[in-house]
């Protein structure tokens, strides 16, 4: 896996800076997504909030789009 491009969009609040939105362009082998299309999400069940769920489930849909394991040799 290479991340190609990253850009950031940093604000600040009361001086603090933090980053309010990213854009990645990430490179992923054969081998990076086989090794996300075989995890077994279900041991995080219980330990994620449900945002932070909905946001991994996205995360997963965008980057899995098309994957299948048959087609990763």
């Amino acid at each position: 896996m290479e991340a190609l491009e990253s850009l950031s969009r940093c604000d600040a609040d009361l001086g603090s800076q933090f980053i309010s939105s990213k854009k990645i362009t990430i490179n992923f082998s054969g081998e990076d997504l086989q090794n996300l299309y075989t995890i077994d999400w279900s041991g995080l069940n219980g330990q994620l909030s449900d945002k932070q769920q909905e946001t991994l489930n996205g995360l997963l849909s965008i980057v899995l789009d098309g994957v299948c394991n048959y087609n990763l040799v």
